[in-house]
């Protein structure tokens, strides 16, 4: 049962992501654009309205730059910058895509 849920939603999410390609937008502003386009693309909007919205604090820009100065160090100083990167990305966003469940806690 629950298998057939989720591949309904990703199906659903996949033909939503379809439309938005082929979507002619006339709009210049992102956060317009999603408010006027929320109810054809609902799953898209959510992320939109997660990702676009503006930072309260700068709080997460420290944390960043605190885990990147962790990872590169007088040991691990040869690392591209492309490298660095992508481990500052995984870093910050691994518990989005896979938040912990109570029994790793």
């Amino acid at each position: 049962m629950a298998s057939e849920t989720l591949s309904s939603l990703s199906t659903e999410i996949d033909s939503e992501i379809a439309s938005y390609l082929n979507f002619k937008c006339i709009e210049d502003n992102p956060l317009d654009f999603w408010k006027q386009n929320e109810n054809v693309f609902p799953n898209m909007a959510v992320t939109a309205r997660t990702y676009l919205c503006a930072s309260v604090a700068s709080v997460p820009v420290e944390e960043m730059f605190s885990s990147t100065g962790l990872m590169v160090n007088i040991k691990r100083s040869s690392m591209s910058p492309s490298r660095v990167s992508i481990l500052s990305f995984v870093h910050d966003n691994y518990s989005k895509f896979y938040p912990l469940s109570a029994a790793d806690s």
